[in-house]
């Protein structure tokens, strides 16, 4: 049984190896989120040679949505507060990029009938993501 099964399970892996880069990217984009949310001030983005402090800096990135914060909480451009707000700071830029890549990895993603290899993609998309994550936030950005 395991003779047969296996050649299946590397097909279907195989087949999905996209999905499993796009939910790796998506765990990448959540680290990013997270170093800039917990760990900036000792994060690879707290140099304001190489990064813009105005977009990468959660203190003070966030204010870019609006025209003037606190005078003017109107919008800075139409949709700056609403669907482009990924536009306004580097935590909304990865989140976006993150619910891409998640949106990404379920249109490419080759269903299978088995529940053993559901299961098995299940694991490997988990462990994809939470690879992804560890590398950024526990060892490139700080």
């Amino acid at each position: 049984m395991v003779k047969q099964f296996l050649p299946k399970a590397l097909h279907h892996f195989k087949n999905n190896l996209l999905t499993v880069v796009m939910v790796f990217l998506a765990g990448m984009s959540n680290g990013v989120m997270d170093t800039l949310q917990f760990h900036y001030g000792k994060s690879i983005f707290n140099n304001s040679v190489k990064f813009e402090q105005e977009f990468w800096n959660p203190d003070i990135s966030w204010k870019n949505k609006y025209q003037d914060f606190p005078k003017d909480k109107s919008p800075r451009f139409p949709g700056s507060i609403t669907i482009f707000v990924w536009l306004t700071d580097g935590w909304h830029f990865f989140q976006a990029a993150m619910l891409i890549f998640f949106l990404l990895s379920i249109i490419l993603y080759k269903n299978q009938r088995s529940y053993i290899i559901r299961f098995l993609m299940l694991i490997i998309l988990f462990s994809s993501f939470s690879l992804g994550f560890s590398l950024m936030y526990d060892f490139f950005l700080i």
